[in-house]
């Protein structure tokens, strides 16, 4: 590959043509110009790209990190609609109450409902 053939792919790349067509263009492989824009750090945007933070579109350090830094992973975490937020209503097994639970498959209301359901009253003995 020449220097003026790795300006283009550079160049191409970089506006988002893709490595399929860049290699139609260029007769190069595919395979080729796809491990050359990785060597390079090369894709179609810095906010496409596998090593930019997805909470601020800071590049990344090349140690596998997901967000650049705690404090944006912290606003990244909290700005996610997480499902720790939705509360399921349910009927509780032993007493039949209803009550919310961050869980959709929870059967009790209580600790104390679950262990009297599964070990029954204190003075009921299976003789």
């Amino acid at each position: 590959m020449t220097n003026e053939e790795k300006v283009w792919i550079l160049e191409l790349r970089s506006s988002g043509v893709s490595y399929l067509a860049i290699s139609v263009e260029l007769k190069i492989p595919e395979s080729t110009i796809r491990s050359f824009c990785w060597r390079q750090g090369v894709s179609r945007s810095t906010t496409d790209s596998v090593n930019a933070c997805p909470n601020c579109g800071k590049r990344l350090r090349a140690d596998n990190r997901r967000l650049c830094s705690g404090g944006c992973c912290r606003m990244w975490w909290n700005n996610q609609d997480r499902k720790r937020n939705t509360l399921y209503k349910g009927i509780c097994h032993e007493c039949g109450t209803e009550f919310n639970s961050r869980y959709k498959n929870q059967k009790y209301c209580s600790h104390e409902c679950y262990i009297h359901h599964r070990y029954g009253k204190a003075g009921d003995s299976n003789e």
